[in-house]
C-alpha cells in the first residue's frame, strides 16, 4: 500500500514538471508543446518559448505523458522560441535535440554561454542527436563567448553566427558538411578556424559565401576537408589579421572572387596543386603585404581581372620547375608578379634558361651541353628543369 502511495506521488510530481513552469534565476525556464504525429512516428515534445525576464534556462530530458504511458524526448527549439529574450544570460540543453530552428536565439544580446547535448546520449534512443543548427539562430548574439557543437552535428545554415562579436573560437567538428552563407560574419574576436574534413561531401560545396568576412582578429585558417571545396566569394574578405593558410589536403578547387580581399597581414600563399577552376576576380586584392605566391599547379590556373591587385609591389611568383612560360601565357606574367617568376627548386641567382623544346641532349645550368649527366645533379633537358 505505500508503495502504491509512493508510485502516484512521483507520478503527479512528473505531471508537474511537464505541465509547470519551473524557476531558476528569475524567469521561467521554458514552455513546450507535446506533438503526437499522425504518420505512426513516435511522439515528442518541442521547445515554443519562454517568459520574456528569463535569464538562465535548463531545458529538460524528457517528459512522461501519464496518459500514454510514454516518455517522450525534447528534440526541437521552435523558431523564434527566444529570440529578443535580452535578459537571457545562459542556456544549458540536456534534452537530445535534433534541431534547433532559425532565430530560435537572435538578438539574445545577454547571452555568454550555451551547452549543447553530447550526441547519442539520450537514454532510450541513441541515434537522436543534434543535425542542424537553423538560420540566424545565434545571430546578435553579442557577448556569446562559448558553445559547444557536438560531433553529431552537419549543417550550420547562414547567419547561424552572425554579429558574434565576442566568439573567440569555434570548434566546427568533422562530421560537418555544409555551412552557409555568412555563418561567422563580422566575429570579430575569432582568431583561427580549422575546416571540417568532411565539407564538401556527396557533392555539395559545403562552405558557403562570406562564411568568415570581416573576421578582423582571425590569425590561422586550416583546412582538413577531403572533398573538392571551392572558396566561396568574400569568404574571409577583410579578415585583416590573417597570416597563415594552410592546405592539408589536395582537395581546394577554387579560390573565388574576393575571397581574401584585404588581408592585408597575409605574407605569402600557397596555391594548391588542385585548384582546376581558377582564382576569381579580385581574390587577393588589397593585400598589401603579400610578398611570395607559390603555385604548386604544373598547369596555370585560370586567373580573374585584377584578382592580385595592390599586393606588395615586390611579390614573387613561384612556379614549378620549366613552367615559367606557360605561367607568363596564362596571364601570371611579372606586370602581376613585380618582383618577378622563379621556379620552385631552381639554386638562387640562376634564372630559367631556354633550349628548344625537341632538343634532347642534357645542359647544365650555365647553358653547356652536357655528355654524360651525374645522378643527383639539376640538367635542363628538353626545356625544363630536371634532376638526374
Amino acid at each position: 500500500m505505500q508503495n502504491s502511495i509512493m508510485n502516484i506521488v512521483k507520478g503527479v510530481v512528473v505531471i508537474l514538471c511537464c505541465l509547470c513552469t519551473v524557476h531558476q534565476g528569475h524567469g521561467e525556464t521554458a514552455r513546450y508543446a507535446s506533438c503526437y504525429p499522425t504518420d505512426g512516428s513516435a511522439p515528442y515534445v518541442q521547445v515554443t518559448g519562454s517568459n520574456i525576464e528569463v535569464t538562465y534556462v535548463t531545458l529538460v530530458q524528457d517528459f512522461y505523458d501519464k496518459t500514454r504511458m510514454i516518455r517522450m524526448p525534447v528534440i526541437y527549439i521552435c523558431e523564434n522560441a527566444f529570440r529578443d529574450r535580452i535578459k537571457l544570460r545562459c542556456i544549458n540543453i540536456l534534452s537530445p535535440l535534433v534541431r534547433i530552428d532559425k532565430l530560435a536565439f537572435c538578438n539574445c544580446i545577454a547571452l555568454d554561454s550555451v551547452y549543447l547535448p553530447v550526441s547519442g546520449s539520450y537514454w532510450y534512443n541513441k541515434s537522436l542527436a543534434l543535425e542542424t543548427i537553423g538560420e540566424n539562430v545565434f545571430q546578435d548574439c553579442w557577448k556569446l563567448k562559448y558553445i559547444n557543437l557536438p560531433v553529431s552535428l552537419k549543417t550550420i545554415k547562414r547567419c547561424a553566427f552572425l554579429d558574434c562579436w565576442s566568439l573567440p573560437a569555434i570548434d566546427i567538428p568533422y562530421t560537418v558538411t555544409t555551412i552557409g552563407d555568412y555563418a561567422f560574419k563580422n566575429c570579430k574576436s575569432l582568431t583561427s578556424i580549422v575546416i571540417s574534413t568532411k565539407l564538401g561531401y556527396m557533392g555539395e560545396d559545403g562552405l558557403g559565401e562570406g562564411i568568415f568576412q570581416n573576421c578582423t582578429a582571425m590569425e590561422t585558417i586550416e583546412f582538413y576537408n577531403k572533398y573538392n571545396l571551392k572558396i566561396k566569394p568574400l569568404a574571409f574578405d577583410n579578415c585583416k589579421s590573417l597570416k597563415t593558410v594552410k592546405f592539408n589536403y589536395n582537395t581546394i578547387v577554387l579560390i573565388d572572387s574576393c575571397a581574401f580581399r584585404g588581408c592585408t597581414s597575409l605574407r605569402k600563399f600557397t596555391v594548391p596543386a588542385s585548384l582546376t577552376q581558377g582564382v576569381g576576380p579580385l581574390a587577393f586584392e588589397g593585400c598589401t603585404a603579400l610578398d611570395t605566391v607559390t603555385s604548386l599547379a604544373d598547369v596555370p590556373p585560370a586567373m580573374g581581372k585584377d584578382a592580385f591587385r595592390d599586393v606588395s609591389p615586390a611579390c614573387v611568383l613561384m612556379v614549378p620547375m620549366g613552367r615559367t612560360q606557360a605561367y607568363r601565357a596564362a596571364g601570371w606574367s611579372e606586370e602581376v608578379f613585380r618582383g618577378g617568376i622563379r621556379e620552385i627548386g631552381a639554386p638562387a641567382g640562376i634564372s630559367t634558361i631556354k633550349v628548344k623544346s625537341k632538343d634532347t641532349r642534357y645542359y647544365d645550368l650555365q647553358g653547356r651541353p652536357v655528355a654524360k649527366p651525374e645522378k643527383g645533379r639539376i640538367y635542363i633537358h628538353d626545356g625544363r628543369k630536371v634532376m638526374e
